[in-house]
């Protein structure tokens, strides 16, 4: 049985391991992401809701690296079998998943901005009141300046 394995085009391989990096990148991505959110962001919408956006975001990291590994032995079995790469869904669930995660977020903070502790903040910027809270540099932007 093993006589029948053929060695595809190391060229192929080589392809396919960059592609699975690139999964495994997106991954890292989005796990520093979701971690930067919970860290740095400022309130979302409730109490626990940057914890909600950047557990979301880890989440996501998780289930990209598993879904560029699959996708890496699938595409390994079809190259060596000498099959139709196969097809995979994990790109567009993954693209549609940010898009909501995103509009989402951005709606937490939009929906906010009247209440609380983001009254009177433009997103992007820090209002005067809460710029000493900061252990980084922040760009204020004095109310009715961007208007």
């Amino acid at each position: 049985m093993d006589g029948d394995r053929r060695e595809p085009d190391y060229r192929f391989s080589l392809a396919n391991e960059r592609t699975l990096l690139a999964w495994v990148r997106t991954a890292l991505a989005l796990d520093v992401a979701g971690l930067g959110v919970i860290r740095f962001a400022p309130l979302l919408g409730w109490p626990g809701g940057r914890e909600l956006v950047g557990g979301v975001l880890v989440l996501f990291g998780a289930a990209t690296a598993w879904s560029g590994y699959r996708r890496f032995l699938a595409t390994d079995r079809a190259i060596r079998a000498g099959d139709p790469l196969p097809a995979h869904a994990a790109p567009r669930v993954l693209a549609a998943a940010l898009a909501a995660v995103s509009h989402g977020a951005e709606l937490l903070v939009i929906g906010h901005q009247e209440h609380g502790p983001l009254s009177r903040t433009l997103f992007g910027a820090v209002n005067i009141e809460r710029d000493a809270s900061f252990r980084c540099p922040v760009v204020v932007v004095p109310p009715g300046c961007l208007e």
